[in-house]
């Protein structure tokens, strides 16, 4: 069984491109099968195999359970196998940066085991990530003097770890986006 990988992503530009992606958005809400929609609104040759998806899309499956997009910014939440699908979000650069040369995608992705996390941009400079493996509690560190599990400090680790996982991605993306940056000026 694959691991789920969930891949948040911001597409940033001008109204024409919104324009596109609110585009794409309907043929993604009307599709034919929903755990496709997303891939196949932006390919013209989808193939619903692993092969294919390994090629292109850089995940065994990839579907989206979110796709907004607003007035500069179009915000698609993806869940993947195995991998952040950086093909696909390559692909999407590539279609974006023809409509808006000055377009940018950035977000945060986190396997189900919290291993990886990390932040990614793709601009002008390419495609740039920061990842790190995070560790989520267990509740064997929690054993009370009774020997048994104190599940309300476990609980307190818990919550903790989830408040911090948002920080955790957050400094990844900015990191990838400062990398990105840093790229763009010796490259000027």
């Amino acid at each position: 069984m694959a691991n789920n990988m969930r891949t948040n992503i911001s597409i940033y530009g001008n109204k024409e491109l919104m324009n596109y992606l609110k585009e794409r958005k309907e043929v993604v809400d009307y599709g034919d099968d929903p755990d496709l929609s997303f891939v196949g609104s932006f390919y013209d040759n989808m193939e619903n195999n692993r092969l294919w998806f390994g090629d292109n899309v850089g995940a065994k499956w990839c579907y989206h359970e979110d796709f907004y997009v607003e007035d500069d910014v179009s915000e698609v939440t993806l869940v993947s196998a195995w991998y952040t699908p950086i093909k696909l979000i390559e692909k999407l650069y590539s279609l974006c940066s023809e409509i808006d040369a000055n377009c940018e995608i950035n977000g945060t992705y986190e396997d189900e085991s919290y291993s990886p996390v990390g932040g990614f941009v793709v601009d002008k400079n390419g495609f740039n990530s920061e990842e790190e493996e995070v560790e989520y509690p267990n509740e064997d560190d929690f054993i009370g003097e009774d020997g048994e599990i104190d599940y309300e400090l476990y609980e307190f680790a818990v919550e903790d770890f989830h408040n911090n996982l948002w920080e955790v991605k957050e400094r990844l993306k900015q990191e990838a986006i400062s990398n990105s940056r840093l790229v763009g000026s010796k490259n000027s």
